[in-house]
């Protein structure tokens, strides 16, 4: 299907652009919109993106841009596990 490959292209192209800018910018993470970065890794890992499950994982677990959840962060880091993230597999299971 075009629109999700034209879709996910866009997820990634933001992702990249995110990072960029705050690369170029010398912004510190702290200083980043984490509730902005959390949104665009969420549309990559709904869309099967492992690396961004994992950093959704990541930022439910310790409460970057939203409220800590350890369910949510189980379920991002289970789904980046299956897909062969060796580092969600370990937080999967701690």
């Amino acid at each position: 299907n075009p629109g999700n490959k034209q879709e996910k292209s866009l997820i990634f192209g933001k992702k990249s652009l995110f990072f960029y800018c705050r690369k170029r910018s010398g912004v510190k993470f702290q200083e980043v919109n984490k509730k902005e970065a959390l949104y665009w890794y969420l549309k990559a890992a709904e869309k099967g993106d492992a690396d961004s499950q994992f950093k959704c994982g990541l930022m439910y677990e310790n409460g970057e841009g939203t409220e800590k959840d350890r369910q949510k962060a189980l379920y991002w880091f289970q789904k980046a596990a299956e897909q062969g993230n060796l580092e969600a597999k370990i937080y999967a299971e701690m």
